[in-house]
């Protein structure tokens, strides 16, 4: 409770409470930025740095804060001056692409592009297969509920996709009427 920042900082990985899980850390984060440099890693007294000072010394706090760099500092300046040379590294080296392999990402992106076609194209000889069945079995309905069972298959479509299929049912409809008539 007394250092409520520290222990939140500790369970949220960003401290560590020994020295070898502080410099295996600081190593993944300097490899994942691609960092290629020394660590200089410092163990700090938390119970000296976090020492509440009293309010009576407002001048010698400023002091004190003024004088002593935070670790928060340190590894700003250390950041600062890896990314420093990174940049270096990067500008004095002269990449040259000496062969160049297959490009998947524009590649796979081309080919799902080609297989969403080729799905629209298949959906459509889909769709007029369905059609033509049910405008078929539509003209052979000997009964109204038999015409009117086959709308159930096109729970799916459109408004614009049903309506030949809702006219072949209509006129059949009309034709049983007359025929019972």
């Amino acid at each position: 409770p007394e250092y409520d920042e520290l222990v939140s900082a500790v369970k949220n990985g960003s401290v560590q409470r020994d020295f070898e899980n502080a410099q295996k850390q600081a190593k993944a984060i300097h490899s994942l930025l691609g960092i290629n440099n020394d660590l200089i890693l410092k163990v700090v007294d938390f119970q000296e740095f976090m020492k509440p000072v009293s309010k009576s010394k407002k001048v010698n706090r400023k002091k004190i804060e003024a004088s002593e760099p935070t670790v928060e500092q340190e590894i700003v300046e250390d950041i600062n001056t890896s990314k420093i040379t990174t940049v270096e590294d990067i500008n004095s080296s002269k990449i040259t692409i000496v062969e160049q392999g297959p490009i998947h990402v524009v590649e796979d992106s081309l080919v799902s592009d080609v297989a969403i076609e080729n799905n629209e194209s298949k959906d459509d000889e889909q769709y007029q297969n369905d059609l033509n069945d049910l405008v078929d079995r539509a003209r052979k309905a000997s009964i109204p509920a038999e015409a009117n069972a086959l709308v159930r298959y096109t729970r799916s479509w459109t408004e614009e996709q049903r309506k030949p299929l809702m006219q072949a049912i209509h006129a059949r409809l009309v034709e049983l009427d007359e025929l019972n008539k």
